[in-house]
């Protein structure tokens, strides 16, 4: 879901959709809507495609590129929290002063927390598999940079079936199909920036999308398994349609100019998937809950839209992007 801003203005439909999709996300924890998740499959499959499209002519230091985009921002956010979660133990639901919660959620390490695969930063559960997608990405560069595409998914998916045959916790992080949008965005960079509409690599994509289903099939025969299981059926019943979704967006839009305004909110999607939960709390537990000041209704909503907008982008102006260009400016040449 994290990356550069492209520089070729035909894509620039694509910060107007991350945008979207981080907005989409936060609809998901404002109450009386609680719809939006689709908004983290959006985002995978950007992911895909943009590594994809920044690597094309320049991949040095694509590693270091990704860390000094992510961990600013999440480290600060996330210390953040764990003080006031050490301090104020009472006023936090789920999250506590845990030191190796803390240094498992800085290092991006996934692990249990309440039945559920939820760092600190809740919505770190994200940037872990993130994480995972550039490591494995950065070697398939190493390996050989003009074939990363095929390398990446081939590795995805290998361990996709590792994690998801696996009965531990790493099956509720590696082994959900959430992964194999990765792919999806791959493909998606073949197909518009490439135009690259039949080929053996394009096929190839595809196999491996629908592979898993078929794997699954063939082990167990009653297909209603197969539509329920939240860990195999992600990738069909909500990537597959995102992922036309988003090919025809990026072809129809592809020479649009959307506007500098919509360049900065691209910008500060981060900023506004990572921080908005805690404003969404902060307005709830205080604003409404403790001092009964709103009543959740269209106008709150609104204004809880709002003001989680408006926190992203200064988020984004006054740290996300001079930290960014300060520690880029130390990479070596």
């Amino acid at each position: 879901m994290i990356f550069n801003t492209l520089d070729k203005k035909e894509f620039e439909i694509v910060e107007l959709l991350r945008f979207f999709a981080a907005f989409a996300v936060m609809c998901v924890h404002i109450p009386s809507i609680g719809y939006g998740h689709l908004g983290v499959d959006l985002f995978f499959i950007i992911s895909g495609f943009v590594m994809m499209y920044s690597t094309e002519h320049n991949h040095s230091n694509f590693f270091l590129k990704r860390i000094i985009r992510i961990v600013p921002l999440y480290w600060m956010a996330t210390f953040i929290l764990f003080i006031f979660a050490f301090f104020f133990p009472s006023f936090l639901l789920t999250t506590s002063a845990n030191f190796i919660h803390l240094i498992k959620s800085l290092f991006f390490i996934p692990f249990e927390k309440g039945g559920e695969h939820a760092p600190i930063l809740t919505l770190g559960w994200t940037l872990n598999l993130e994480m995972y997608f550039y490591l494995l990405f950065a070697i398939s560069l190493t390996i050989n940079k003009k074939l990363r595409g095929v390398i990446c998914s081939f590795l995805i998916f290998i361990l996709f079936i590792y994690f998801h045959s696996s009965d531990g916790f790493y099956k509720i992080a590696y082994g959900n199909s959430i992964v194999l949008e990765f792919i999806l965005g791959i493909l998606a960079y073949q197909l518009i920036v490439k135009k690259e509409f039949i080929s053996l690599e394009n096929l190839f994509y595809l196999t491996l999308i629908v592979m898993p289903a078929i794997l699954k099939l063939l082990s167990f025969p009653m297909i209603s398994d197969l539509l329920l299981n939240k860990f195999s059926a992600r990738v069909y019943s909500e990537g597959l349609p995102l992922f036309v979704l988003f090919i025809v967006l990026l072809w129809m839009f592809r020479e649009i100019k959307i506007g500098n305004i919509f360049i900065l909110l691209g910008g500060a999607s981060y900023s506004l998937y990572l921080l908005h939960v805690y404003v969404i709390f902060f307005i709830q537990r205080v604003l409404i809950d403790k001092f009964n000041i709103f009543s959740m209704n269209m106008i709150v909503i609104l204004f809880i839209m709002i003001v989680c907008v408006l926190m992203s982008i200064l988020s984004y102006l006054l740290f996300e992007k001079p930290i960014t260009r300060y520690l880029r400016n130390k990479l070596p040449n």
